[in-house]
């Protein structure tokens, strides 16, 4: 059976590439950032002189801002500040706020106060399927928001998740599905507020051991959409290029193999105060799984919650982050030893889960 997550997980990638900054120099560098969930956050892109053009680039939490929350439609905020060319990869995942039930999502770009939007739809983000007698197939379903037509192309590409930077493209892979899996169309044009299928099968030779496959299947527009903004003080026109793609995240399993997953251990960073939680897959198959947990320090109960929906890829390792405090409560641990208990929870419902219960010091 095939389970389609409609709502969009950490493994759905919306992704805004190739934003292009012109300016009148020709110093030039080329920087990824990479985001973590759903998480306030502001990007700071800084491009020195033409002379020493070495790029810095920080990504800032600020709990107090909303200005680059990363909610459903995936708003970003770039603050550029630049007389050089400056060309910029943005892969970011998109979780969905409570209540959220749009099970179509949008790749935006905020340039100053001003809103350029790619309105281009995908659904489901994710794909998990078993390939029964070696084959398996699906549907994806391309949507158009806006009033012009639009053309793109189809294409895949193997991925990972890194334990701490997450989402992560590869060139190759042992577990890579594209030489198995075939799409059509590979180009198609989408009229306004109109939709295109994209239809796929999976077929794997009886001699391919047993595991699970994976690939992004990327919808990326062949038109860019082009914006210019003048500087306020340079006078400076910048124009930019926004090209976006969105991927699909499938997962084909091959053979009777499932997730084993496991608590190791928590980790807090003070500088940060940051919480997370450490979790191994040893299993062949990956889950995407959400951790229900509670904080105790003795017998008093300092928080409990749930958090986002997060890949633990096959055979791999991740960090869960631990979102104790919000906004709304500001919640300050204070040195000693603490609990921090709950389940993990994946599966269609969240049917499955595991218990765990782990110690972490706060210095």
């Amino acid at each position: 059976m095939i389970n389609l997550r409609h709502l969009a997980l950490e493994g759905a990638i919306a992704i805004l590439s190739n934003i292009v900054l012109l300016a009148k120099s020709e110093a030039q560098a080329t920087e990824d950032v990479n985001f973590n969930g759903n998480i306030p956050a502001a990007i700071a892109i800084k491009v020195g002189s033409p002379a020493n053009p070495t790029p810095s680039t920080s990504f800032s939490p600020n709990s107090t801002s909303s200005e680059a929350q990363l909610t459903g439609t995936a708003d970003v905020i770039l603050f550029c500040t630049t007389t050089a060319f400056i060309s910029v990869s943005v892969p970011q995942r998109i979780s969905v706020p409570s209540g959220f039930d749009d099970t179509f999502r949008k790749a935006r770009l905020r340039s100053g106060n001003r809103m350029t939007s790619a309105d281009i739809a995908i659904s489901p983000l994710v794909i998990e399927t078993a390939a029964k007698q070696g084959q398996a197939q699906g549907t994806i379903t391309v949507k158009n928001g806006d009033a012009k037509s639009f053309r793109a192309r189809v294409y895949t590409q193997t991925f990972t998740y890194d334990l701490q930077t997450g989402f992560k493209l590869l060139d190759a892979s042992p577990l890579d599905l594209t030489p198995y899996l075939q799409f059509s169309p590979r180009e198609l044009q989408v009229p306004g507020t109109d939709n295109r299928r994209i239809r796929f099968i999976v077929r794997f030779p009886p001699s391919l051991p047993d595991g699970e496959y994976r690939a992004m299947l990327f919808t990326e527009n062949l038109e860019a959409t082009f914006q210019e903004e003048s500087g306020t003080n340079n006078g400076v026109i910048l124009k930019t290029a926004i090209v976006p793609r969105i991927g699909v995240a499938v997962y084909v399993r091959k053979g009777n193999i499932s997730p084993n997953l496991t608590a190791v251990n928590a980790k807090f960073t003070p500088k940060s105060q940051q919480l997370q939680l450490l979790v191994k897959n040893t299993g062949k198959a990956s889950a995407i799984l959400q951790g229900k947990w509670t904080i105790n320090k003795g017998d008093k109960q300092i928080y409990s919650g749930r958090g986002m929906d997060t890949t633990v890829i096959a055979e791999g390792e991740r960090y869960l982050a631990v979102d104790y405090s919000s906004p709304g409560k500001k919640i300050q641990l204070e040195p000693g030893e603490y609990q921090l208990s709950g389940n993990l929870e994946w599966g269609v419902n969240q049917t499955n889960k595991i218990p765990f219960s782990v110690k972490f010091i706060v210095p």
